[in-house]
């Protein structure tokens, strides 16, 4: 039985799914020797290739630790390649190799996949309606918690 609080309650909700989405997506990616932890660090550096780490943390909402991690990880794992940035050389720039590239396609399809199971008995308006609203609520309330109100 729910109780009145969980149900008024986004945060378990959004919670929930997350753990079902992950426990899914993880059995999908792990023959492609990377954890589901990785998976939103390598899409962002496939689809933004030379980007920052600071970019990567903040497109991500990750801090900074954890990003090094996730992309030490990577790197070790041969999926990424770290350069420094010929502007700034205390900058690295991160690219996808050759190993991140082969996965992509498949990746790319694991994901559209998983989008399937959200909006599966969602109208196509009921689907858009459903992540401007997830949108709003991310912006909404990152600015609350950042204190830019």
């Amino acid at each position: 039985m729910k109780s009145e609080q969980k149900i008024n309650s986004p945060g378990y909700y959004l919670s929930k799914l997350m753990r079902i989405h992950r426990q899914q997506l993880g059995k999908k990616v792990a023959h492609m020797g990377i954890s589901i932890g990785q998976v939103s660090t390598i899409m962002e550096i496939l689809d933004c290739p030379g980007c920052s780490q600071d970019e990567i943390s903040n497109s991500l909402a990750i801090d900074k630790a954890a990003t090094a991690r996730s992309l030490a990880a990577l790197e070790k794992s041969g999926f990424i390649t770290r350069l420094e940035n010929e502007k700034n050389r205390r900058q690295k720039l991160v690219y996808p190799t050759e190993k991140a590239l082969k996965i992509e396609s498949s990746l790319r399809g694991i994901l559209a996949e998983s989008k399937q199971y959200f909006f599966k008995n969602f109208t196509e308006n009921e689907q858009e309606q459903a992540l401007l609203l997830l949108e709003r609520m991310v912006e909404s309330y990152a600015q609350s918690v950042s204190g830019n109100e």
